[in-house]
């Protein structure tokens, strides 16, 4: 199952995998980082706090996804195409809110490595909908199994309650963003 909470950090790694995904550009490996210590983290501004939880996802997350063959832009790709299957490209670019060149890309190497087949919308022939080959909904049970793990990795500090608290008050802001 996709958590919301899952969809927060997505927002905020967004942007650098945009970056990297649309540059083709391989990540040099990710450094260990060292652990966070210190009460001064109780003061620390929630801009700090979103950062550091953000930092640490993406180097876990984008470890994981390395050693299954995607990259972070593809593992979002895949899940919304599960979700969304005959899904056209212009609809996953909006609402991954990347540019519709590197969407292009990111499915056309989707296509080549046979996890995704683009096939003319019966309804409209100039428009291409897109959905998962067998193999694509297999990496998507990879990909989300990667996903979950880490999500208990990072909520492993929060009783069941505190993790439902805390969904509840991350939405709240997502939201207020949109």
């Amino acid at each position: 199952m996709v958590s919301d909470l899952d969809q927060i950090f997505k927002f905020f790694y967004r942007e650098l995998y945009t970056i990297m995904d649309a540059s083709h550009i391989t990540p040099p490996p990710i450094p260990e980082l060292p652990p966070l210590k210190g009460a001064a983290l109780e003061y620390a501004p929630f801009g700090h706090l979103f950062s550091v939880i953000h930092r640490q996802s993406s180097v876990a997350m984008t470890r994981r996804l390395r050693e299954s063959g995607v990259s972070f832009g593809q593992f979002l790709s895949i899940r919304y195409i599960y979700e969304n299957e005959g899904c056209s490209q212009e609809q996953l670019s909006n609402r991954l809110r990347l540019d519709k060149g590197a969407v292009a890309r990111t499915v056309h190497a989707l296509e080549e490595d046979g996890y995704v087949q683009r096939l003319p919308d019966p309804q409209d022939r100039r428009r291409m909908i897109l959905s998962l080959t067998d193999r694509g909904k297999e990496q998507y049970r990879t990909l989300i199994r990667i996903s979950d793990e880490w999500e208990t990795v990072l909520l492993q500090a929060l009783s069941p309650d505190e993790q439902q608290e805390l969904r509840r008050l991350l939405v709240k802001v997502v939201q207020s963003l949109n």
